[in-house]
């Protein structure tokens, strides 16, 4: 935005109060300066377009919206409506023309005003070409938006067809991809197909306040899921599943498209998008009828189809395995070959190391466990997939790749937690421990917490566990413990002795307690091992830490308290007393 069009709309930011004159408007009628500040504001547009980070567009937008929103409350607004379709019909290809007339149509949709010409105007807007002005499509998504909430909002969403919706994902595919198109084009690059996808990938996740189609897709996804919330118990099954099939539907005629690419891509994105926001809040009440699983299948068939088709875009296979995951929130996995579905993520896995796969299977074998169903059959599935993440773990730098290092100990710690026993016995969970311990002075929470989560689950077996079945169980944990203690409690008392997070500080606290409860069940002869170890780090340590005895009880304190959250306070205290002024 120019600095003289700011200074009209706003006034001189240096001019006092007592100068500030306001505009004497005379002789200009209402529409004259709704059109002139429709005009102002589109072809203003391009300054947002080249710089993002310049938010007075955006904000002009939403404050003209807004005027013309409070006026027509107060203003017969079917006039300036009627104006309105009739430019927009009358030329639908001069963009330069209709594009203000579209901002004012979608000021004046109301639950109480719905004429049938707005059902014209998107139809209008759907038809758009390829070679449209990027701000027009931006007005457009914006009326997209309202058109649909209104639907929504006026119980008129039975109105709109399947076709209409499938349109809608169309023309967000076709123009995103024009828009990123047009980025490269501007950037000068050159990219082969692979490096392509990326981009778009990338791109979907920018922001971007006047394109976004995320919050058109959330409309549509509460359009579709409102019938479905409106239906009889019975009727909520058919209504959902029939949402279900021609999403699936949809998908699977794009993927016979013989490598899909530009917005192909971006269509299968979006309509998976979608079909997770509808997923978000969907409650069945009842089961399904044998009849009705062919559609669950067919929709878990199409997202592995999906794997196969994008096996190198992470983004693509991930956004599918959180519809999946949804999927099964919903059905409870009623429906779902467990063993097939989770050898065939396991391969997947194994080819791209695209963490979502893991993720995908562990809610697959949470579902099940919980359930009581299929124990036996995931043993030897969870056993290959720790062997794969470890594999990959091993041939990465931990340091760069945390992410996978935590999902490395969440699964580490879920096999506890189920096979405790057989964790300890037949898979090497001691090559974990170091790297577990190392990650303790990480400046990561998520990855502390997954630290100190591990090693309780390591040390102090929950109860699923029967240590009567195997009296080595303890032999090895404890061998564990002895090994390992003095490298853990010597990182916990860095971090609580050092300038950290105070959040940090807790979580090392609260380990330090643990510690000292897993040693008098792993060696009951009372040997204050832990405390042993503390007084022998602060002997060790340079400065003058080794000379504050008082500091020293305090830390015996801490692991003798009677819960690991009061441990973390004191670890808490302790550090606030060395470095608070």
């Amino acid at each position: 935005m120019s600095r003289s069009n700011r200074t009209l709309l706003y006034g001189s930011r240096n001019s006092g109060k007592q100068n500030m004159q306001l505009p004497r408007v005379t002789n200009c009628s209402i529409d004259q300066l709704m059109m002139t500040s429709m005009v102002l504001f589109t072809k203003n547009q391009k300054t947002y377009l080249e710089n993002r980070e310049d938010r007075f567009v955006v904000e002009f937008r939403d404050q003209i919206q807004h005027c013309l929103q409070t006026i027509f409350k107060v203003v017969l607004f079917e006039f300036y409506f009627n104006r309105a379709v009739a430019v927009i019909f009358s030329d639908p290809n001069d963009f330069a023309a209709i594009e203000p007339w579209i901002f004012l149509a979608t000021s004046t949709i109301t639950s109480a005003y719905f004429p049938v010409e707005l059902m014209d105007i998107l139809q209008i807007i759907l038809d758009f070409p390829q070679n449209a002005p990027s701000s027009i499509i931006q007005t457009s998504c914006v009326f997209l938006k309202t058109f649909l909430d209104n639907c929504v909002s006026s119980g008129r969403e039975d109105d709109i067809a399947e076709t209409t919706i499938i349109s809608i994902y169309r023309w967000l595919a076709r123009f995103h991809f024009r828009l990123i198109q047009d980025g490269k084009q501007k950037e000068g690059s050159h990219m082969n197909e692979s490096n392509e996808r990326l981009l778009v990938f990338k791109l979907l996740n920018e922001p971007n306040d006047l394109f976004d189609e995320k919050t058109v897709l959330r409309s549509v996804a509460t359009l579709l899921r409102e019938p479905i919330h409106k239906a009889a118990e019975r009727d909520e099954i058919r209504k959902y599943l029939d949402v279900l099939n021609f999403h699936t539907r949809a998908i699977i005629q794009e993927l016979q498209i013989n490598q899909p690419g530009g917005d192909s891509i971006l269509f299968i994105f979006y309509t998976i998008t979608s079909l997770i926001f509808l997923l978000e809040d969907i409650k069945l009440t009842h089961g399904y009828d044998y009849e009705n699983t062919g559609i669950v299948y067919r929709a878990w068939e199409m997202c592995f189809e999906v794997f196969k088709c994008f096996d190198h875009d992470e983004e693509m296979c991930g956004k599918t395995c959180v519809l999946l995951t949804k999927l099964i929130s919903v059905d409870k996995g009623d429906h779902l070959d467990e063993q097939s579905a989770s050898e065939l993520l396991l391969q997947f896995y194994r080819s791209t190391s695209f963490e979502c796969f893991v993720i995908l299977f562990q809610a697959i074998h949470n579902q099940q466990f919980c359930d009581g169903q299929g124990a036996k059959m995931f043993s030897k599935l969870r056993k290959a997939f720790y062997y794969q993440i470890f594999h990959f773990f091993e041939h990465k730098d931990p340091i760069h790749d945390s992410n996978l290092l935590k999902r490395l100990l969440i699964f580490s710690r879920e096999i506890l937690y189920l096979q405790y026993d057989d964790m300890l016995h037949f898979l090497d969970i001691g090559k974990v421990i170091p790297f577990a311990t190392d990650a303790l002075l990480s400046e990561d929470e998520n990855m502390l917490n997954e630290c100190r989560d591990f090693f309780d689950q390591l040390f102090l077996a929950k109860p699923c566990c029967d240590r009567t079945v195997r009296p080595k169980t303890d032999s090895i944990a404890g061998r564990f413990f002895r090994a390992h203690a003095p490298q853990i409690v010597k990182n916990c008392v860095e971090v609580i002795s050092s300038p950290r997070k105070i959040y940090l500080v807790r979580v090392c606290g609260s380990l330090l307690h643990i510690m000292n409860d897993a040693e008098k069940i792993l060696i009951p002869r009372n040997l204050n091992i832990t405390e042993a170890l503390i007084r022998q780090v602060c002997k060790d340590n340079s400065g003058p830490l080794c000379l504050d005895q008082k500091m020293l009880e305090n830390f015996i304190k801490l692991i003798n308290v009677s819960h690991r959250n009061e441990a973390g306070d004191m670890a808490a205290s302790i550090n606030s007393g060395l470095y608070t002024t």
